[in-house]
């Protein structure tokens, strides 16, 4: 996304349809910004819109949108099931680390047991 130009690329030319570019243009003290249609066979080649103007406009439109109740019901449904799956995978990955523990356990009292009886020979035989 261009910071100078947010909506280049999405504001569409409201006679050919095609998409708007951007640019600054140069003036006598100053460079000023626009969005303008660039396409060759469109009747609005190259005529220039200021982006305070289009901009603006957006603001404006946006600032009128009211999200329905179904789309809150479905925006809350979609972030419990993404929850959900995040909970269920961090549930099994604590279920495995468990399981990861308990054989660590085992093999360490293995390995103690297993030393305690070879030095408990040692002794044995040296005495």
């Amino acid at each position: 996304m261009n910071e100078d130009f947010p909506l280049r690329g999405f504001v569409t030319c409201g006679h050919c349809d095609k998409p708007m570019t951007a640019c600054w243009s140069k003036g006598r003290s100053a460079k000023y910004p626009y969005y303008l249609c660039d396409t060759k066979s469109c009747v609005h080649y190259r005529k220039s819109i200021r982006r305070e103007k289009i901009e603006g406009d957006f603001e404006i439109l946006l600032g009128e949108l009211v999200p329905s109740a179904n789309l809150f019901a479905m925006a809350f449904n979609m972030f419990r099931d993404i929850w959900n799956a995040r909970l269920e995978s961090s549930e099994d990955e604590k279920r495995s680390m468990q399981r990861q523990l308990t054989q660590m356990d085992r093999k360490s009292t293995l390995l103690l047991d297993k030393l305690i009886d070879t030095n408990s020979a040692t002794v044995d035989h040296h005495l």
